[in-house]
């Protein structure tokens, strides 16, 4: 019996390849992207549209219903573009999990004889359950917040950064920070779910092993020498996922520090550009409490995003895995 490959280090990008080709293409990934990063846009125009007609509504009270069609119109052409993109994505998921498990399940059915006398049956059954589900179900939904609060961060920023310039200086070394916070999350999150991965397939074996053997396990009354081993393989399988949630805590304090910098270098720098702006007037302040506004409530979209491009990447781990049996080589037809 052989022991369990385990890649170290970034999860390849000729993984990525691998999933995109299957979710179909560069093109159909890049139309998607720009699904969320256009129904954000709007979002924020419908946020602008409303700072126009709080300063309009003094001086031209007659005309309300205009701005309310106008406000409708944006909100009916958000809502279909939020439809439209969820659809595209899943169904490119749904098309990417389809492709991976045929090959994984062909290369398995046609497998020489030794590849099943150095595998485990709980090794197989890991990955044709646990790493089929991650491509059925978590990969989708991962992607969704991935995308949206990746949007929401870079409209964020570019608002900040459009409305008050004074913000650029700030922001850098504040990014600096947040870089190096995530990717020293992201290199422990992603080594702690590939021993997750493995340390669960012995689970599966012993469960198979057992039930073939149960009436052996009987007759000679070690029950508990078993059940003491399931013990141990459950309690070795915990430690990673327990410390998978520690350092999230560990993450989420880091961010929390991050996105208060941010929201008060975006008020200082709404100051600094009010006290050396002196035509700016009402459409300035507009500007201003809609920078400040996304500023605020940029915390939760910081701490997100970090949060889904580590769970994206050990994701992904689960498509490495699958890709190793769909290149094993399989007897001749």
């Amino acid at each position: 019996m052989v022991e369990e490959d385990r890649s170290v280090g970034d999860v390849s990008w000729s993984v990525y390849r691998v999933w995109i080709n299957a979710f179909g293409g560069i093109c159909a990934s890049t139309v998607v992207a720009f699904g969320f990063f256009a129904a954000q846009g709007i979002s924020l125009v419908a946020t602008l549209w409303i700072s126009h007609w709080s300063q309009q509504a003094a001086e031209y009270p007659n005309s309300q219903m205009y701005y309310v069609y106008v406000y409708t119109l944006i909100n009916v052409v958000l809502g279909i573009v939020l439809y439209v993109r969820v659809i595209l994505l899943y169904f490119g998921c749904l098309s990417a999990s389809r492709l991976l498990f045929g090959g994984v399940l062909n290369q398995i059915l046609r497998a020489p004889i030794s590849f099943f006398d150095a595998t485990p049956l709980g090794r197989i059954v890991n990955r044709l359950s646990k790493d089929i589900y991650t491509l059925d179900e978590t990969i989708a939904n991962t992607l969704v917040d991935l995308i949206d609060t990746v949007a929401i961060v870079t409209v964020t920023l570019v608002t900040a950064s459009f409305v008050t310039p004074f913000f650029i200086i700030i922001l850098l070394p504040v990014l600096f920070g947040y870089y190096n916070s995530q990717r020293y999350f992201i290199k422990t999150s992603r080594e702690l779910q590939r021993l997750d991965s493995i340390s669960r397939s012995p689970i599966f074996t012993l469960l198979s092993e057992t039930l073939d053997g149960l009436s052996t396990i009987r007759a000679f009354g070690v029950e508990r020498r078993f059940v003491e081993h399931n013990y141990y393989l459950l309690d070795t399988n915990q430690r990673a996922y327990f410390l998978n949630f520690t350092i999230n805590c560990w993450l989420g304090l880091r961010l929390e520090f991050v996105g208060t910098c941010i929201a008060t270098a975006a008020a200082l720098a709404a100051v600094l550009a009010h006290s050396t702006n002196s035509t700016g007037g009402s459409a300035f302040a507009g500007l201003a409490g809609v920078s400040l506004t996304y500023a605020f409530d940029v915390t939760q979209p910081l701490n997100w995003t970090v949060r889904m491009i580590s769970q994206l990447q050990t994701q992904m781990v689960s498509v490495e895995r699958i890709q190793t049996y769909t290149e094993m080589p399989t007897e001749a037809a």
